[in-house]
C-alpha cells in the first residue's frame, strides 16, 4: 500500500505537486490497487483543494480501479488539523468515497454549496435545486443570479466540449466577513489545451490555448446544442464593473481574469487532471443584481 502524506495548507497551487505524485503513482499501478492519503497534517483547506482532491480520487477510482482511503486522528489535539478535517467532513467530502463519518458525523454548513458530481446534461436541473436558493439564502437577495448562472453553463458546455466524461464536480462556500462567494468547478477530461490543439494541429503553450477558448464561440462550436457565446461570457458577465475573479487551470496552463481582461496567464511543467474554474465573486458589488435589470444577454 502507498501512502501520499498531504502538506499543511491545502490549495489548488500547494496541492499540485501532491497530485502529480498521485497521478504519477496512478499511472504506474495495476487495476485495483489502494493507496492510502494521510490527512493528520492537514490544517487548512480552501474549496479549490477540495475539489482538487475529489477530483483527482475520483478519476483514479473510475478509470483505474484504486482504492483510497484516508488516514485521520479524531483524536487530534490540533485544533487547525480539527477544524480542517471538520470542513472536509461536512461539505461531503468524505461520503464521496464511501467513508462519510471517519471523522465526525457530516452536518452541512449554511453556509457551503454541497460537493457534488452533476452531469452536463441535469445542470439546469441543479441550478434550481441547488444553487438558486444557496445564492439568495448568502445574499438575502432575491435575484435569478444570471450572471452566475451564465457563467455556470459556460463551464458545462466547456465540459461538454473537453471532457469525454460530460460530469464536473462542484463546491461552493460564502464567507460572510469578506462578503465573497467562492464556486470552484473541476472535470476530469482531456483539458482545454489538448483538446483545441487536437482539433486545430498547432502548436502552442498551454496557458495560450486556454487564452483561445476565451474568444468568442471557439470553446462552444465543436457542440452544436450549446447556446452561450463561450468561456468569453464567463469574463464578460463576472470580472466587469470589478464583480469578480475567473481562474482557469487546465493541463500546464492557468489564465486569471479580473476586470474584464487576462490579468495572469501562465505555463508550468507539470500537467493538472481536467480542467479547474475558480469563480470569486464580490457580494457587496450593487453590479451583481444590477446587471439582471441592465444585461440582456443573447444565447
Amino acid at each position: 500500500m502507498h501512502i501520499i502524506t498531504l502538506p499543511k495548507q491545502v490549495t489548488t497551487d500547494s496541492i499540485r505537486k501532491n497530485m502529480i505524485e498521485f497521478r504519477n503513482y496512478v499511472d504506474k499501478s495495476s487495476d485495483g490497487a489502494f493507496l492510502s492519503i494521510d490527512l493528520t497534517k492537514v490544517e487548512f483547506i480552501q474549496p479549490a483543494g477540495v475539489i482538487a482532491l475529489n477530483n483527482i480520487f475520483q478519476w483514479s477510482k473510475q478509470h483505474k480501479g484504486i482504492g483510497v482511503s484516508f488516514v485521520v486522528d479524531t483524536d487530534t489535539e490540533n485544533k487547525r488539523n480539527r477544524e480542517a478535517m471538520g470542513y472536509l467532513s461536512d461539505c461531503g467530502f468524505f461520503g464521496n468515497f464511501g467513508q462519510a463519518d471517519i471523522f465526525k458525523i457530516p452536518k452541512l454548513r449554511p453556509t457551503m454549496l454541497s460537493l457534488k458530481t452533476v452531469e452536463a446534461s441535469k445542470v439546469d436541473q441543479w441550478k434550481q435545486s441547488d444553487l438558486m436558493g444557496w445564492l439568495q439564502r448568502q445574499t438575502g437577495k432575491r435575484n435569478d443570479f444570471s450572471s452566475i448562472c451564465v457563467a455556470i453553463d459556460e463551464i458545462f458546455n466547456n465540459i461538454s466540449d473537453h471532457s469525454t466524461e460530460k460530469i464536473g464536480s462542484i463546491f461552493g462556500q460564502y464567507y460572510p466577513k469578506s462578503n465573497e462567494i467562492v464556486i470552484v468547478v473541476s472535470d476530469f477530461g482531456i483539458g482545454i489545451p489538448k483538446s483545441l490543439k487536437e482539433k486545430y494541429g498547432e502548436e502552442k503553450a498551454d496557458n495560450e490555448w486556454i487564452e483561445v477558448a476565451l474568444k468568442e464561440g471557439v470553446s462552444t462550436q465543436s457542440v452544436p446544442q450549446n447556446r452561450g457565446a463561450g468561456l468569453v461570457n464567463i469574463m464578460k458577465t463576472l470580472t466587469i464593473n470589478q464583480i469578480g475573479q475567473v481562474t482557469i487551470i487546465s493541463n500546464c496552463g492557468k489564465v486569471k481574469l479580473d476586470n474584464n481582461q487576462i490579468v495572469e496567464s501562465k505555463s508550468f511543467e507539470d500537467s493538472y487532471q481536467g480542467t479547474f474554474f475558480e469563480l470569486k465573486i464580490d457580494t457587496s458589488n450593487q453590479s451583481l443584481y444590477d446587471m439582471e435589470e441592465e444585461e440582456d444577454f443573447e444565447w
